[in-house]
């Protein structure tokens, strides 16, 4: 399996990273995580119908965070196979310790820790994903896509 580490530290958070070319359970994790997000973003009409009128249809949501329920967040946790993110540093005098979380291809971010990474991070990830699984990015051009899904193919 073709890996990529990723380090990162600033004073908010620490990460060590191991990310992967995907295999067919992380793309079913992937997609997994795009559908519940697509029920998020896209709600369905409510069943029942108020009196005298037609069911209320939700409006989608297809605000700031569209991109990142719907690729970003999805591909960051189905492709990372292990890692460790610590947030915040220890401070001895309040008796503080930071928060760590493990991650493994069983256990990802909550959406909340997801939110809240710093920006460098996220986009060190992203780039060390997509780079592993370029079938993963949005649709581009057919002769594009077909090119970058023979890539990952073939490597």
């Amino acid at each position: 399996m073709q890996t990529k580490v990723i380090t990162y530290n600033d004073e908010e958070v620490s990460a060590e990273l191991t990310v992967a070319r995907a295999n067919y359970r992380m793309g079913l994790i992937r997609s997994a995580l795009i559908d519940s997000a697509r029920e998020k973003l896209f709600p369905q009409p409510k069943p029942a119908i108020p009196e005298g009128g037609q069911p209320e249809e939700e409006e989608p949501r297809y605000g700031e965070d569209f991109w990142l329920r719907l690729y970003s967040y999805p591909a960051l946790c189905a492709g990372t196979v292990v890692g460790k993110l610590v947030f915040g540093q220890p401070d001895e005098e309040k008796g503080t310790t930071p928060n760590q979380v493990d991650l493994d291809p069983h256990k990802y971010l909550t959406w909340e820790q997801y939110e809240d990474l710093p920006e460098r991070l996220i986009t060190q990830w992203e780039n060390a994903i997509f780079e592993l699984n370029p079938h993963w990015l949005p649709a581009r051009p057919a002769e594009e896509q077909k090119k970058a899904v023979g890539e990952s193919i073939e490597n």
